[in-house]
C-alpha cells in the first residue's frame, strides 16, 4: 500500500509533532539542520518555542507522521525578508520530500509579502542546495557554509492557488486520517476487552 503524503502548516499546541521528528533525526541530520551538533534537550526547547513565534512551520506528514519540515522566519519587521531551514529524516531521503517543501515554503513565502528569501546550510548539504539552485536560488560559498538566496519573489495567481490546494487537501486528508485511527482504535481487540471490563 502507497503511503499517505501531504503537507500542512503545524499550529500552536502541535509542538510534540514537531519534537518528534526532531528528536528522529540522526547525529548528521541534526547537524545540517542547525548547523551544529544538537543533543535532544536542545531539540526539545526548540520544538517547544518554535511554533509560537513569528514564521510558519510546514509539516511533511507521512502516514500521519512529521517526517519532514520546513520553517520560514521572518527578519525583518515589514516581513518583506525571511530565512528558511528544512529537515527530512534519513530514511525519508531521496524521495522528492525536499523539492516538495521547498516549493511549498517558497510559495507560502510569495503569498506573505516576502522578497528575500535564503537559507544558510553547511557547504556539506548538497541536497538542499540542489534543490535551491532548482528553484533559481544563487548560491555562493563561504569557507564551510553556504548561502542560497532568492530575490525579488512576487505573489501570482499560481502560487496562490497551489498553496490554497496543498493547505485544503492536507487538513482534509489529517481529519480523515485522524477518524480512520480513531475508528481502528475503537475497533481493535484490546479497546473491546477494556470496554467488557469496565462493564
Amino acid at each position: 500500500m502507497r503511503p499517505i503524503v501531504f503537507t500542512r502548516r503545524l499550529h500552536p499546541g502541535e509542538h510534540r509533532l514537531l519534537e518528534r521528528h526532531l528528536l528522529r533525526l540522526d547525529t548528521l541530520s541534526r547537524r545540517l539542520r542547525f548547523g551544529n551538533v544538537v543533543n535532544d534537550t536542545f531539540v526539545a526547547r526548540y520544538a517547544e518555542t518554535s511554533l509560537d513565534v513569528g514564521g510558519l512551520v510546514l509539516g511533511l506528514f507521512v502516514d500521519g507522521e512529521v517526517r519532514g519540515v520546513a520553517e520560514l522566519r521572518f527578519t525583518t519587521r515589514d516581513g518583506d525578508q525571511a530565512e528558511i531551514a528544512f529537515s527530512i529524516e534519513p530514511d525519508f531521503q531521496g524521495f522528492g520530500h525536499g523539492t516538495r517543501l521547498f516549493g511549498r515554503i517558497v510559495d507560502a513565502a510569495r503569498n506573505r509579502g516576502v522578497r528575500r528569501l535564503w537559507l544558510t546550510c553547511l557547504t556539506e548539504n548538497r541536497r538542499i542546495l540542489a534543490i535551491a539552485r532548482r528553484f533559481g536560488a544563487t548560491v555562493k560559498l563561504f569557507g564551510n557554509e553556504a548561502t542560497a538566496e532568492l530575490l525579488d519573489q512576487h505573489p501570482g495567481q499560481g502560487s496562490l492557488t497551489r498553496e490554497w490546494a496543498e493547505e485544503s487537501t492536507g487538513q482534509l486528508i489529517a481529519l480523515i486520517d485522524r477518524r480512520r485511527r480513531r475508528l481502528a482504535e475503537l475497533l481493535s481487540p484490546s479497546a473491546g476487552a477494556s470496554t467488557q471490563a469496565l462493564s
